[in-house]
């Protein structure tokens, strides 16, 4: 009996090993910072009916209600609705990491829940309060496969185009290296880094709708700095006339860049990054509030919701001179006064003179 236990025993030992490597190829594999979309078609209530497209699918008629994540917690940033696709968005944390051969983002549970009851001509399809589920797989390798580069002090160039990534691995050459990365010629970022360092090096130069519809009369070119942190803080050159507005940008919350300043020499906006970071670049004022917070009518016509949008604060002056400029632009307000009164009473002075002189 004993012997017939121990060859049960064994053998799921040998099917567990089996399995294992077959579930760990089918997590999917994402890079860090990247973000996945479920539709909302996907999600069921309790009797197998599923959201369909006469729905309303925004965080106005929805919410996240149930997001478990049983693993890696640490490595995704946020799980919402996206009100623009009509999707539950999972984005990522950027992050400098080999993709495992296991998942290491397991989320076991997932639903949204009705919050306002939606009828369709005339008939209520969704109740107030009801829940619906998705019932898919939701394991995944965060991380991505290195390339292994030699460390050039004299400098290895990365090229990127956007929505490219590359996570390098860099290996013994020279004591150190000096990379310079190329994110699309829009900008350059130049730094040291050191054997066995893991970097990721990415970007993306898309502008998000939500911008977009917000801000129709500005020019804006996107500018996202994909990565996790850099060995040793980048020297940052971005490329864009020096009276253009360039914003730091968190999903959709602006602020100005004041830590960029400009350089005549290398005709560029400069200053230092240690890790990823987005910006967006404008050639007018634009207005700050985040992504989904405005909602779109019956002809997809964005409508903003005042109570969340608003401009930085020193949105009205150049990241070189930031929120003081208004203190420079009063002051030399007062002083163009004062000149302009005393030039009067010096004219009225003197004429006054003239006149007394005739008598």
């Amino acid at each position: 009996m004993k012997s017939m236990m121990k060859k049960i025993a064994a053998a799921f030992m040998a099917a567990a090993i089996l399995v294992t490597p077959a579930l760990a190829a089918e997590a999917e594999v994402v890079a860090p910072g990247e973000k996945m979309g479920i539709a909302f078609s996907e999600f069921y209530d309790s009797k197998g009916n599923c959201l369909d497209s006469a729905t309303d699918f925004t965080d106005k008629n929805f919410t996240v209600a149930k997001k478990t994540i049983s693993k890696g917690s640490n490595l995704v940033k946020s799980i919402k609705i996206n009100n623009r696709s009509h999707e539950v968005d999972i984005t990522f944390n950027s992050g400098n990491m080999a993709a495992p051969k296991s998942p290491n983002v397991i989320i076991t549970d997932l639903a949204v829940r009705a919050t306002k009851t939606i009828k369709d001509g005339g008939y209520t399809i969704i109740k107030s309060g009801t829940l619906y589920s998705y019932d898919g797989d939701l394991s995944f390798r965060v991380g991505m496969e290195a390339d292994e580069l030699d460390m050039v002090r004299d400098g290895e160039y990365i090229a990127l185009e956007s929505g490219d990534t590359r996570y390098v691995r860099w290996v013994k050459g020279d004591s150190y290296g000096t990379v310079e990365v190329d994110y699309g010629s829009i900008a350059m970022a130049t730094g040291r880094v050191y054997e066995n360092d893991r970097v990721l090096y990415g970007f993306n130069d898309e502008v998000h709708e939500d911008l977009l519809d917000r801000n129709p009369n500005a020019y804006i070119q996107g500018l996202e700095i994909k990565g996790g942190t850099f060995p040793e803080p980048m020297t940052l050159n971005i490329y864009a006339d020096r009276d253009d507005y360039i914003y730091e940008n968190d999903e959709g919350q602006l602020k100005i860049a004041s830590g960029l300043k400009w350089d005549n020499n290398d005709d560029a906006w400069v200053g230092k990054i240690t890790k990823g970071k987005s910006y967006v670049i404008s050639d007018s004022k634009l207005r700050s509030a985040p992504y989904g917070s405005g909602s779109y009518d019956d002809d997809d016509e964005y409508v903003e919701d005042s109570s969340s949008s608003s401009r930085p604060s020193n949105d009205y002056y150049n990241p070189d001179t930031g929120g003081g400029s208004g203190t420079v632009v009063a002051v030399s307000a007062i002083v163009a006064i004062l000149a302009i009164t005393i030039v009067s009473v010096v004219m009225s002075t003197v004429l006054s003179v003239k006149n007394i002189k005739k008598q």
